[in-house]
């Protein structure tokens, strides 16, 4: 794992190829824009437009807007709509990457041409479209993209360990007509897409989280294989202390686990993740972590008990502060051990003497009544032979009968 020392990016632009005939209906295009329209901004508006055409013309179905600008959302600005429109980019990437053919009918890619209309016509509706009555999307439309349509896209997509807020948007579809206007002009098409903009897919969700007073860990997902098509992908990890101004601190890996020591206690960093694959080089979408170290969570010295889980925080039951004195107390049990009178023994002592942290919660696991009792009824005839004096810290009765706490 490699590390060196960068600027986030404000703003990536990525230029594309176009033909003398492209930048000539381009200019055709602005020179003939109404008074009372404007053109949308990047060529269509952003990558999650820019594929919807219109059917009569091969042009750009969301080319222009209203001036003075407005839409669903009551935005002001082509710019404010655009900018709350790029929230939606992770689903539609999302999406682009999930179709299992881009060239034929299925649930996904239907799913992708139902909410990238909708959203489009949202944020940014075409010159001339005043008020959603005008928009050509009707009720029942909006309805099954919403709550119909999409929920086998979205269930296929989860289940590759992305996490996917649906519905994306709250919207009052009874205020669309019930049979929208669609002239020949009006009826859209959508360009077959595999990428969106060239640009990497987003990382998959978070498995888990742990941190410590100058650790953190955080693993995710495994990225699908079905969403390579043949190429490398590596995670890109960029972290600060939040509020910073200084350069990040960037990791690239092609693990799906980062682990980082030495920083500060009870200080808040924040983590951007993205994904890089070698035919697109540069992140699609960064998902941002805010975690902050926690004072005395430490990893677990004794490795008795580490073969169970990695970390933990004193004071424990007996009253331990460090793992030294806990690691000392728990070597009294070692002639009970030797007997092997229970196979739960282990995570008794461990639980009691070290308990688990959970770093979710922010907070430990002591030891359940219910792994006491089964270890001191297994254990009866070993204790009482041995004389064991069982300490009063651990009598199962001042134990919890439910969460949180250790069952193994």
């Amino acid at each position: 794992m490699s590390r060196v020392w960068v600027n986030l990016p404000v703003t990536i632009i990525i230029f594309s190829r176009a033909t003398v005939s492209d930048v000539f209906t381009t200019c055709l295009l602005f020179l003939t824009v109404p008074k009372e329209c404007t053109r949308t901004q990047y060529n269509g508006g952003t990558p999650i437009c820019s594929s919807v055409i219109s059917a009569l013309h091969d042009e750009k179905y969301f080319a222009t807007v209203n001036r003075p600008f407005t839409n669903y959302f009551s935005h002001t600005t082509k710019e404010r709509a655009v900018y709350e429109l790029s929230y939606h980019a992770r689903l539609i990437h999302l999406l682009i990457t999930q179709q299992p053919n881009t060239n034929s009918t299925n649930d996904v890619t239907q799913c992708l041409h139902d909410i990238t209309f909708l959203l489009c016509n949202l944020y940014q509706p075409r010159c001339g479209l005043k008020v959603p009555q005008d928009y050509p999307i009707s009720s029942t439309q909006c309805i099954y993209t919403l709550e119909k349509n999409c929920s086998s896209a979205i269930s296929q997509i989860r289940a590759r360990g992305y996490n996917i807020t649906w519905p994306p948007i709250n919207v009052n579809c009874g205020i669309f007509p019930k049979k929208p206007n669609l002239s020949a002009r009006g009826i859209p098409q959508f360009k077959p897409q595999r990428t969106f903009g060239g640009l990497s897919p987003p990382p998959p969700a978070v498995d888990y989280v742990n941190v410590g007073e100058d650790f953190l860990e955080i693993k995710w997902n495994r990225f699908p294989e079905e969403y390579k098509f043949g190429a490398t992908v590596e995670t890109s990890i960029l972290y600060r202390k939040s509020g910073s101004r200084v350069q990040y601190q960037h990791v690239q890996t092609g693990k799906n686990i980062f682990r980082s020591s030495g920083l500060k206690s009870s200080t808040t960093y924040e983590i951007l993740v993205g994904t890089v694959n070698s035919k697109a080089l540069f992140p699609g979408t960064w998902e941002k972590i805010e975690i902050k170290t926690v004072s005395g969570v430490e990893q677990i010295k004794a490795g008795f008990c580490s073969s169970l889980y990695n970390y933990t925080k004193l004071p424990n039951l007996f009253g331990h502060k460090t793992q030294d004195k806990a690691i000392n107390s728990m070597h009294t049990f070692g002639p009970l051990l030797n007997t092997r009178c229970s196979s739960d023994l282990k995570a008794l002592l461990c639980s009691a003497h070290l308990p688990r942290y959970l770093a979710k919660q922010q907070t430990t696991q002591p030891p359940c009544q219910t792994l006491c009792e089964k270890v001191r009824h297994r254990c009866t005839y070993a204790i009482r032979k041995l004389n064991f004096k069982w300490p009063e810290e651990l009598q199962c009765s001042k134990l919890n009968k439910l969460g949180p706490c250790y069952r193994k």
